[in-house]
């Protein structure tokens, strides 16, 4: 995965050597951070994060918790429940939204990671593997791994409302 701060750092996950390098906006390597493990400024084989108002909120998707780190990877907050496999986040002005290898996506107060409410998306919904929200915050996309379509949800606070579905067809050849 990769995002920007809003200095224009880009930051890259290596998912195999679970860590996050920071480059500037030239291209130069500044640092980087995290490794194997279970504390918080590590994980394990985290899919997904995301960079809002210059914290990383994480995915970690085989420690089953959902962090937050500064720039620098120091530990903020990280959630002390057991989830199930995230594997999706997106994060807005108030609410963090984490996508699971279900049809379940938990929303979390953005500043408290450890209060959270559970949307059930039912059939719409089946196995998160990516979701970006639009830059008002109104509308969240989710890459739906087992159907390989986008779903779209109309965002409003801690309610979501299936919006629609689009199925790409692609070919081999």
């Amino acid at each position: 995965d990769v995002a920007t701060d809003s200095s224009g750092n880009v930051s890259v996950m290596q998912y195999h050597h679970n860590r996050i390098k920071v480059f500037n906006s030239s291209g130069a390597y500044l640092r980087s951070f995290g490794g194997y493990g279970t504390g918080c400024t590590r994980w394990q084989y985290a899919r997904q994060f995301a960079i809002y108002d210059d914290k990383i909120y994480l995915a970690d998707t085989y420690g089953h918790k959902i962090k937050v780190l500064s720039l620098t990877g120091s530990c903020i907050d990280w959630s002390t429940s057991i989830y199930n496999y995230p594997h999706a986040i997106a994060v807005s002005s108030k609410y963090v939204y984490v996508g699971y290898n279900s049809k379940y996506i938990r929303i979390f107060e953005r500043n408290r990671i450890s209060r959270s409410n559970s949307y059930n998306a039912g059939s719409n919904l089946s196995y998160s593997w990516g979701m970006s929200l639009n830059s008002g915050g109104t509308r969240l996309a989710i890459a739906d791994y087992v159907k390989n379509r986008v779903v779209e949800f109309t965002v409003s606070g801690t309610s979501l409302s299936y919006r629609q579905a689009t199925s790409t067809s692609y070919s081999s050849s």
